[in-house]
């Protein structure tokens, strides 16, 4: 997922900065999340998320999708990216957050989707939200590995507040996170269920890789890959 939603390891401490271009001139800056913000930039991640197209296809029932349990998705999925990635926000308050996945060694793959597995049923998910969250992570999994193969960075998730997009903020955290990729040398890939989101993503230099639906689901989804740049 990515961009307004929402986009299914480096140390915390590590700071890095990239400066973007705001639509008042103010200087945007990513760093990475500090331990004590967790549970903040799981709020913007609830926030931004709740008209996701993914997130909706997990879980259909708009009743289901409240602002405390989004929340708590939002906090299991800042957790997941300091387990297996990074994570970093802009601003204080938080304005945005980005989550990346840094490439791992095939024995931990199991570990990865075993702590998916647990966050999920954690979170109240029932069996038939658990099939369908399998079925993205599957057929976005599949698409990014026959265009580009492991190992890439994975761009798992971009989260503006409502109230801060258009503000440079989205910019400043994509190019936090190509930064890292471009400095390994190793491409990016990332999904996303929104048409306008491929448009900026192609602005920063991804290139469509696959344009597929999920059966029965009625739902779009773009899987685009960034080759690293010097």
């Amino acid at each position: 997922m990515a961009r307004d939603a929402a986009i299914l390891p480096e140390s915390a401490s590590a700071e890095s900065i990239v400066r973007g271009t705001a639509r008042k001139g103010r200087a945007v800056e990513a760093v990475r999340l500090a331990p004590n913000r967790v549970y903040e930039a799981g709020e913007v991640i609830g926030r931004a998320c709740a008209d996701d197209p993914l997130l909706a296809y997990i879980v259909p029932d708009r009743a289901e999708r409240t602002r405390q349990a989004l929340a708590a998705a939002g906090h299991v999925l800042v957790r997941f990216g300091l387990r297996f990635g990074s994570v970093d926000v802009v601003g204080s308050p938080i304005d945005g957050v980005v989550i990346s996945l840094t490439p791992m060694h095939l024995l931990a793959v199991p570990l990865r989707i075993a702590w998916t597995l647990q966050a999920a049923i954690g979170l109240g998910l029932p069996p038939a939200g658990l099939i369908r969250l399998s079925r993205v992570a599957f057929q976005t999994g599949r698409a990014a590995r026959r265009a580009v193969p492991p190992p890439h960075h994975r761009l798992l998730l971009l989260a503006v507040n409502p109230a801060q997009r258009g503000q440079g903020v989205d910019a400043a955290l994509l190019r936090s996170v190509l930064r890292h990729a471009d400095a390994a040398g190793r491409p990016c890939v990332t999904a996303t269920g929104y048409a306008h989101t491929v448009l900026f993503l192609s602005a920063h230099g991804f290139q469509v890789v696959a344009d597929h639906g999920l059966p029965g689901a009625g739902l779009r989804l773009w899987t685009l890959v960034r080759l690293p740049q010097k």
